[in-house]
């Protein structure tokens, strides 16, 4: 009867038994230390928590879930050899989730976080906790998406080429950058088409459910982060990543792979990021890669060598070539940009805005695209309106597309809420919409701009 009350008190915790391992003294075990560890008991659940797993080892995946809280709260209370026993322990119990619970555990994730605990105490040289990340890598980089780690990954391969460890070399640190860079860029895309459904939503007016909000909630969390790993990554290749380091390393390696299109791929982005596009290997590169593999990519880098020449009309031509040949609308979005951005500076405001807007299509949550569209209201404010006052509300206009970029992309509201402040700064103050009598009227803004905007009350 004991053993009934038991099983179901477990089922009320939401803790399924696995078949065969329905062990009386193991289910009270697992009740007591699950019920500890979920009000942060840890002390508490450790020898109950100890029992079952050496026991019933396949009872239940809490044994994982739950342990790895508990050692990880033994690891930050302690010192000494018991700490050293402790990450030991814990790094054991990695392993006996995947022997135990292979099922409910990935590979990549578990690896992942062995790498990490490893690295955190450091357990080994930079070089041997980067080929623990590799190997989680290369097992299952599906499920190995964690920023922190993908950064440590990379943070650990970086320490060992500075520290002539384990044979690490530029090429290889440079391939692996661009590796995670393509990682980062799909984790990105995944968390801002889950923003982008929730967004149609929302604009639609449609009630979001328990299960968007929690997505949207995640999606922001995550975006953040897959943010700021990827921004901390780009800080370490910075110094490493120069024209003058660069274009000797292709030039050396481009005959061995002039026929590898992910290598020209990848040496063409890196130069164009670093504004190395001068230099005649770039032409080399962009060349072979286009005969290699006429693509969505090439047709860009063609774009880009126009652009390097002033040839405004071609360039856009390739740019927008390659938009069209993008399946992917992330893709699509970025390129559209890359257009919106050079009418910008060729002072093609409207044209700017035009393929601004195409780029927001392909992708709503793209706050960099909104704060574009900011910046270019903001910098017609002298030549929209009839009178001062109405040279000044264009700031409102471009206030309202700052604080629309900060609504829908986390990684921009940072950016967002400054940008909008300074334009809001700029805008008609209290006095000046006294003076006017116009609180609470919505003015029309005209020139290339056609928009309207709702004056403050005040």
């Amino acid at each position: 009867m004991k053993a009934k009350v038991t099983f179901l008190l477990l089922f009320a915790l939401g803790l399924n038994l696995a078949v065969g391992q329905q062990d009386p003294e193991c289910m009270a075990n697992l009740s007591l230390f699950h019920e500890s560890v979920k009000i942060k008991e840890y002390d508490k659940a450790y020898e109950p928590w100890m029992a079952t797993r050496n026991k019933c080892p396949k009872l239940n995946n809490a044994i994982y879930i739950d342990g790895e809280k508990i050692l990880k709260h033994k690891i930050k209370n302690s010192s000494g050899a018991e700490k050293t026993a402790h990450v030991n322990d814990l790094l054991k119990l990695y392993d006996e989730s995947l022997t135990h619970m292979g099922k409910k555990f990935k590979k990549g994730t578990t690896l992942a976080k062995k790498a990490q605990v490893k690295y955190e105490n450091k357990l080994g040289t930079n070089y041997d906790v980067y080929q623990e990340f590799d190997n989680a890598y290369k097992t299952d980089a599906a499920s190995f998406r964690n920023p922190r780690r993908l950064y440590f990954y990379f943070e650990t391969l970086y320490k060992s080429y500075k520290g002539n460890e384990g044979g690490a070399t530029i090429e290889q640190l440079f391939d692996k950058y661009e590796d995670l860079k393509e990682k980062f860029a799909g984790e990105t895309k995944k968390l801002s088409l889950s923003l982008d459904r929730i967004l149609k939503k929302e604009e639609a007016g449609q009630p979001l459910t328990k299960k968007d909000q929690k997505t949207k909630k995640r999606a922001e969390t995550n975006g953040k982060a897959f943010s700021l790993f990827e921004t901390n990554m780009d800080k370490l290749i910075e110094t490493e990543a120069k024209c003058e380091v660069l274009i000797p390393m292709y030039t050396k390696n481009f005959d061995a792979n002039k026929s590898n299109g992910t290598w020209l791929k990848r040496a063409a982005g890196r130069m164009v990021a670093k504004e190395c596009t001068a230099d005649p290997l770039f032409v080399q590169i962009v060349e072979a890669y286009h005969a290699l593999e006429p693509s969505a990519e090439s047709a860009y880098y063609l774009g880009v060598l126009s652009l390097d020449k002033k040839d405004y009309a071609n360039a856009k031509k390739y740019f927008d070539e390659s938009a069209q040949l993008h399946t992917d609308a992330y893709k699509k979005a970025s390129v559209y940009m890359k257009i919106a951005q050079m009418e910008k500076r060729r002072g093609a405001k409207s044209s700017a805005r035009s393929f601004a807007n195409k780029a927001i299509a392909q992708r709503p949550s793209y706050g960099s695209a909104y704060l574009l569209i900011a910046s270019l209201y903001a910098s017609s404010a002298n030549d929209c309106g009839s009178d001062v006052f109405e040279k000044k509300a264009v700031y409102w206009a471009a206030a309202k597309m700052a604080n629309r970029a900060g609504q829908v992309d986390p990684s921009a509201k940072s950016r967002a809420a400054k940008s909008a402040a300074s334009y809001n700064a700029k805008a008609p103050s209290k006095t000046d919409i006294f003076n006017k009598g116009a609180a609470g009227k919505t003015i029309q803004i005209g020139c290339w701009i056609n928009t309207s905007v709702k004056v403050p009350n005040i």
